[in-house]
């Protein structure tokens, strides 16, 4: 009598587990503005500093959102000369703005090592909160009727409440322990509003290179 056996192939399902992350913490850094438009205008520099969030939903793949308090501007010198005075000026243009990127990363690396380097790059939003603008001069020859350095300071209502710009840039974390990262940006921001009401002129748009350093800490698995 003969048997036949019928031999099953074994079936085996992989679950793959998607890891999420989101990290919250401060950031602060440096602006390095200047307004293109501005005849003759230079690079001023500018501090911000705020809250960021960042999510990690894939290995390679993260996404970022900041709200800072964000200086940028810029400045211009000259020379106003009398028959009796010769001063040197310098006037500064400081839009302080609330400003939120909303930034996509990617992270090229491997995704076990402290160390990884990122790529960022999205849009950012902007409400401008305040607009001084100071003007410093200096007097190069003494003169008793003038006192040698003096500021004025003015308000100005020029400008539009806000603003969109284009970001990219690059940088990286590194992972201190198990729930905390330290990060480094740099990042252009590229304006694309006109900041000035009523602009009858060459349009004036905010340029900015910017460095940031954070500490965030892990409040989700």
């Amino acid at each position: 009598k003969g048997y036949i056996f019928y031999s099953s192939p074994a079936v085996t399902y992989t679950q793959t587990t998607i890891s999420q992350s989101i990290y919250f913490g401060p950031k602060a850094g440096i602006n390095l503005s200047r307004i293109q438009g501005i005849s003759e205008g230079k690079t001023r520099p500018g501090s911000l500093a705020g809250l960021s969030v960042n999510w990690k939903q894939f290995p390679h793949v993260g996404f970022n959102v900041d709200l800072l308090i964000s200086s940028k501007g810029a400045r211009k010198t000259g020379q106003l000369k009398t028959d009796s005075s010769n001063f040197r000026w310098n006037s500064y243009l400081n839009l302080v703005y609330l400003e939120s990127p909303l930034l996509f990363e990617l992270y090229p690396g491997k995704n076990d090592h402290s160390f990884q380097p990122r790529l960022v790059g999205g849009i950012s939003t902007a409400i401008l909160l305040i607009t001084p603008e100071s003007i410093f001069y200096n007097q190069s020859i003494s003169n008793s009727n003038f006192d040698p350095t003096f500021k004025t300071s003015t308000e100005s209502a020029t400008y539009k409440t806000g603003d969109i710009g284009l970001i990219y840039g690059m940088g990286f974390t590194y992972r201190i322990g198990d729930h905390t990262l330290f990060s480094f940006d740099t990042r252009y921001t590229y304006g694309l509003t006109d900041i000035k009401t009523n602009s009858k002129s060459t349009p004036w748009k905010n340029r900015a290179i910017t460095v940031l350093l954070g500490i965030c800490y892990k409040i989700s698995k």
